[in-house]
């Protein structure tokens, strides 16, 4: 049906991706990998790995979930992001289960989420207060409300990891940060 060329196989799969909705593009490449379980693809600056076999699909996510689990490294992120020490970027492991349990025992428990309700508070009826004075003065003009709602979640982010307000009063309606 096919040519067994892997990188024409690879041209009918990006042609039959941009013709046919997904399922029916991944179905049309599942008969260009039939031949092998595994089949590996490189493009530009990714590396793509088809799995066809069930069975193959199985032992990837039960005995090598670890390393199918981990995130792609980059120079730019290892530089950014402190050694991948972020918890966003730590490659499973010790490092990854002891951030994730700080951040399931000390921010997102019912205790910390319930003792910031009244900053959050606070912060909400600060933007509305404002948004009704800037309605009701005589020269009221349009309001951009991404804008605030941006700043109102950056002050209630900022409030709660360093107790200050970052973006103040005078400062929010002026529309600089």
């Amino acid at each position: 049906m096919f040519s067994s060329s892997p990188s024409f196989s690879l041209l009918n799969f990006y042609f039959g991706v941009a013709t046919k909705t997904p399922h029916q593009a991944l179905s049309l490449f599942r008969y260009l990998v039939t031949s092998t379980c595994l089949s590996n693809y490189s493009t530009s600056h990714s590396r793509l790995l088809i799995v066809s076999l069930p069975t193959t699909v199985e032992e990837c996510f039960t005995k090598n979930d670890v390393v199918f689990a981990n995130r792609p490294r980059s120079t730019t992120t290892d530089h950014l992001l402190n050694n991948y020490s972020s918890f966003l970027l730590a490659p499973y492991g010790d490092l990854w289960r002891s951030l994730r349990r700080l951040t399931n025992n000390d921010i997102f428990s019912p205790k910390s989420l319930q003792k910031f309700t009244k900053l959050k508070e606070e912060e909400v009826c600060s933007i509305i207060h404002h948004v009704f004075e800037n309605v009701s003065n005589v020269q009221s003009q349009e309001i951009n409300l991404n804008y605030r709602f941006s700043v109102l979640v950056f002050n209630i982010t900022t409030r709660i990891s360093i107790g200050k307000q970052w973006i103040r009063e005078a400062r929010l309606w002026g529309g600089n940060i």
